[in-house]
């Protein structure tokens, strides 16, 4: 399952502290994170490996890093997440050490 989670009027510095923030241990249920600079702000393109392992992410790790950094702004209607099945996810082999 994909999101794509569009963060309109976010900073690469308030970005990146809440990623760092709401990311400080390993999450298993993580597949693919990619974030960066869209025509709307920026975005983040995430693979998880269930909509609940997402909607866990959200609530216990992503949502209160983000009011730690924005304050109690809450996020706009157009940050909600959109939803994606996944048929292929091809991931190139890590070289040898």
């Amino acid at each position: 399952m994909a999101t794509k989670r569009d963060q309109p009027g976010a900073t690469a510095p308030r970005r990146h502290q809440a990623a760092s923030t709401s990311t400080s241990s390993k999450l298993s249920v993580f597949i693919l994170h990619s974030a960066g600079q869209g025509d709307r702000g920026w975005y983040a393109y995430d693979i998880w490996e269930s909509r609940e392992a997402f909607q866990r992410f959200m609530d216990e790790r992503l949502m209160p890093a983000f009011s730690e950094v924005m304050g109690d702004q809450p996020p706009p209607p157009e940050a909600a997440p959109q939803f994606y099945d996944v048929q292929v996810v091809v991931m190139p082999r890590q070289p040898a050490t």
